[in-house]
């Protein structure tokens, strides 16, 4: 009986150690596809690596600014993007998912991503689990943790975006025929390309909340006709609005301190533009191509216009300057221009700057700014 009973313990002892034993390897395995997942995390034009919650060192590649996260999580069905990560000591913010960072991922059903995230790059999602996935869609648009990523290219008509939307991914609403696209309060992003190439799209109303557009976010919008951009707007990325070719008028933001690269290029319905007071450099080829623009009015503040930032804009007759120092001309800002039919009104009392300085004695009358 004792030899039974001690045979029996041994066997038992083995089944116990034959299960750890499996949890073991079981644990190992876990670990093993885990770590064949990596999230890379992009800082100051570095690559990090981030493996099984440690951020690694990759490579040293010069790039785009700000922490990005870039995927290739072929194992991992459900992934949290951690708003912060931790190296040597310091706490780093994670602000952008770069382009193609999870696309074609079939295995990815779901992902999370934190309210830091300010950018979610060109087909981050595209192809995924998440994507593919029709029950994922809703009114024919695809909204992760409250960013909408998509929308189908077959629907039209008005679209209102969801409310509590943080941020419109690039490419969002790219060649759309949306005629009208109501954007809430809560977006505070409209990223890159995001309605590029919307032909149809005639109206699109902004609200107080929105901070920043990105670049190309309007480019070959062609039938948009007039923007009103908000206030809480403090930052346009080039070539905004390019090729807006029906835009007859359009109201800046007042809290806007640079006009950037190629900003209005090719709109050639625009009339008059008026530069918000803020505003100190206007950068190259920002009102190039403007074939209707009769009037331009610069603030007291504008300190630089960079080269041809009016070039071919041949219908120009009248720019008010408030400056009281002669902005720096670059280089040609009103090249392939009649600036002797131009009127330059400018405060009385820096006339004689004006006519003092090169690039603007050139117009063809300098006139006091009538109070």
């Amino acid at each position: 009986m004792r030899w039974f009973n001690s045979a029996n313990g041994l066997t038992v002892m083995k089944k116990k150690l034959l299960s750890m034993l499996c949890k073991v390897l079981l644990f190992a395995c876990f670990l093993s596809i885990f770590s064949s997942c990596s999230m890379y995390l992009r800082r100051d034009y570095r690559f990090w690596r981030l493996r099984s919650n440690q951020l690694i060192f990759e490579e040293d590649t010069y790039t785009s600014d700000g922490m990005v996260v870039v995927g290739e999580c072929s194992f991992l069905p459900i992934i949290r993007i951690p708003s912060h990560v931790y190296y040597d000591g310091k706490k780093y913010t994670v602000t952008k998912i770069a382009d193609n960072a999870f696309k074609n991922e079939a295995n990815l059903k779901r992902i999370f991503i934190p309210k830091s995230v300010k950018d979610i790059g060109c087909n981050a999602f595209y192809g995924s689990g998440i994507y593919n996935n029709e029950k994922n869609w809703k009114n024919n648009a695809l909204y992760i943790s409250k960013n909408l990523i998509a929308v189908h290219k077959s629907a039209e008509g008005t679209y209102e975006v969801a409310e509590d939307t943080r941020v419109i991914a690039s490419q969002a609403f790219a060649n759309c025929n949306f005629e009208k696209v109501v954007i809430p309060a809560s977006v505070s992003h409209i990223n890159t390309e995001a309605f590029e190439n919307c032909r149809l799209l005639q109206e699109v109303v902004m609200h107080e909340g929105l901070l920043e557009i990105e670049e190309e976010a309007f480019r070959d919008c062609h039938s948009l006709t007039s923007v009103i951009i908000p206030k809480s707007v403090n930052l346009i990325r080039d070539r905004a609005f390019y090729d807006c070719t029906s835009l007859e008028s359009i109201v800046l933001s007042p809290s806007i301190t640079h006009v950037p690269v190629s900003c209005f290029h090719g709109c050639i319905s625009l009339k008059s533009i008026e530069i918000p007071n803020k505003v100190k450099w206007i950068s190259e080829y920002a009102f190039s191509d403007c074939k209707s623009l009769e009037k331009i009015v610069l603030p007291r503040s504008l300190k630089v216009i960079d080269a041809y930032a009016f070039s071919d804009s041949k219908s120009l007759k009248t720019i008010v300057c408030h400056a009281m120092t002669p902005p720096e001309d670059k280089l040609w800002m009103c090249h392939n221009v009649s600036k002797s039919r131009i009127k330059l009104y400018v405060p009385a009392q820096a006339i004689p700057k004006y006519k003092d300085t090169y690039s603007w004695r050139q117009f063809g009358k300098i006139l006091p700014i009538e109070e």
